[in-house]
């Protein structure tokens, strides 16, 4: 059960924040954000065959913008079963792999000049946006969690924040290496809105389940996220606009498309998967097969 391992990691990740080991504990306006992400947040495990359809996606995704309501969940933590290789993030060391994901909501605080000051949801912040709510910009705070392959075990967390009401364009002038795990993440988000995603909850064992409580995890089940099966009948999802004789069947191969919401007055990509078109009756057309020649 891979699954499994998300759930130890979490808590793994709960013990060391909350014994003041993990990296960012001594650093007071960073530790808030972790420590609400890892205590607060859902826990989800990507399966091995959903990481390598993720990370395929995540090249050619479109434009996307952040919005609260296309999030898995407000704060969580998410388990890559097969890691997202890349080169440098942040100031750590070269040769990281992109374990996992955690995230959370936060604000911002605008000062003059081209600098924000980071906010901790918090009680106290409440008067604040009451008071002054022009002040304050909300944001997905996502860390990327790093290793290198040759040190097992070793945890470093990386920082992208995204501007609610941001698309993911704005950010097209980032490192390579950083611009890769946010349109990941951005394509997580867009395929749990789907149907092409399930996520089916399991509990973990007994004894799990008490450690997580002692540990004070908010919501200890695992979702684990997985393609959804194929429905035997597969229609054009554009639907019949105008009746065709069409002489023979053929493969749409699957591809990105910017669907327009009429209730949201908005357009958001959305994946749609390979599909035969034509009437059953009709013989299918083999598709055929391209030679490239490079030359100088």
């Amino acid at each position: 059960m891979n699954w499994l391992e998300a759930m130890e990691k979490h808590l793994y990740l709960l013990e060391e924040y909350k014994s003041g080991r993990l990296e960012y504990n001594s650093n007071k306006s960073m530790s808030p954000i972790l420590g609400d992400a890892i205590c607060n947040g859902d826990t989800y495990s990507c399966s091995e065959k959903m990481c390598q359809v993720l990370y395929q996606l995540a090249e050619t995704i479109p434009n996307w913008t952040m919005t609260l309501e296309q999030l898995p969940s407000r704060a969580g933590f998410i388990l890559l079963q097969a890691p997202y290789p890349i080169s440098r993030l942040g100031p750590h060391p070269e040769g990281q792999m992109v374990t996992g994901f955690l995230w959370t909501t936060t604000f911002w605080r605008e000062r003059p000049g081209p600098t924000r000051t980071r906010l901790v949801r918090a009680e106290e912040l409440a008067k604040g946006i009451l008071d002054h709510p022009s002040a304050y910009t909300e944001v997905v705070y996502i860390m990327p969690m790093l290793r290198r392959p040759e040190l097992e075990g070793w945890t470093l967390f990386a920082e992208l924040v995204w501007f609610v009401g941001d698309e993911l364009d704005a950010y097209h002038e980032e490192p390579r290496d950083a611009h890769g795990p946010r349109k990941l993440f951005a394509t997580l988000c867009v395929l749990l809105q789907q149907r092409l995603l399930v996520t089916q909850k399991e509990q973990p064992p007994r004894a799990w389940a008490r450690r997580a409580s002692r540990l004070g995890l908010a919501n200890p089940i695992v979702r684990i996220v997985e393609l959804r099966r194929q429905e035997a009948a597969r229609h054009d999802p554009l639907g019949d606009h105008a009746e065709v004789e069409w002489a023979c069947r053929w493969l749409v191969t699957g591809h990105w498309r910017r669907q327009w919401y009429s209730s949201l007055d908005v357009h958001r990509p959305i994946w749609i998967l390979p599909y035969v078109k034509g009437p059953e009756d009709k013989p299918l057309r083999v598709p055929r097969q391209r030679v490239y020649m490079i030359s100088r």
